[in-house]
Formats: C-alpha cells, sequence, structure tokens
C-alpha cells in the first residue's frame, strides 16, 4: 500500500513539472512581424513588404500578407486588417527623407506582435 502512495505522488508530480514546462514553452513563443508601408508615386494605393523572418515558411508566410495588403489605401485599412489576424502593434517607425534641402515622412514602419489567446 505504501509503494502505491509512493507511484501515485511521484506520477503526479511528474505530470504538474510536464504542465509547467508546456506552459512556460507557450508564453514564451512570440510571433513578431514587421511591415514597412510606403506611398506609390501618382497613386493613392500604398507599397507594403511584410516580414515574418527568415526560415523558409516564415518567407512564404510573409510572401502571402505582401500580396493581400499590397494596393490598399489607408495605412490604418493595414493595422485593422493585422489586428483581426490576431496581431497588435508594439512600435511605428518613421521612414524620413531631405530632397534639396525639403524633407518628409517617406513611410512608416510597423512592429507588431501575436496577441496572446
Amino acid at each position: 500500500m505504501k509503494k502505491l502512495k509512493i507511484i501515485t505522488k511521484v506520477i503526479i508530480v511528474s505530470l504538474f513539472v510536464l504542465l509547467i514546462q508546456d506552459t512556460i514553452s507557450a508564453q514564451s513563443s512570440k510571433e513578431y512581424v514587421y511591415i514597412s508601408v510606403s506611398g506609390r508615386m501618382f497613386s493613392k494605393k500604398l507599397n507594403i513588404v511584410v516580414d515574418f523572418g527568415d526560415k523558409p515558411e516564415e518567407i512564404v508566410k510573409s510572401e502571402k500578407y505582401t500580396e493581400i495588403l499590397t494596393g490598399r489605401k489607408s495605412y490604418i485599412g493595414v493595422l485593422n486588417y493585422m489586428s483581426d489576424d490576431g496581431y497588435e502593434l508594439i512600435e511605428t517607425l518613421e521612414f524620413t527623407s531631405l530632397y534639396q534641402g525639403t524633407g518628409g515622412t517617406s513611410g512608416l514602419g510597423f512592429i507588431l506582435k501575436k496577441k496572446k489567446e
């Protein structure tokens, strides 16, 4: 009877440790995405480049999202699409350029991460 109690306790502790490890690894796995948005010459549509990373599956995903988002007319439309897909905005970057003494914003960069579910 004592051996059965000890075996049961060992099994329970082992399952508890496995559960904790799964929880920790799930919390630490985050997915980030970088989106570069710039205007097109003589057009209201936007040029968009999406970057999920450099692994083969991330490159495919980047190309898919770039194709979906390119041609949109609104910066907020891009963010709304990504938000609907489970991403939240972390940082916005402004690209500026100078030409013959005048400057201005030439584009924006968005850094987003996948929302925790």
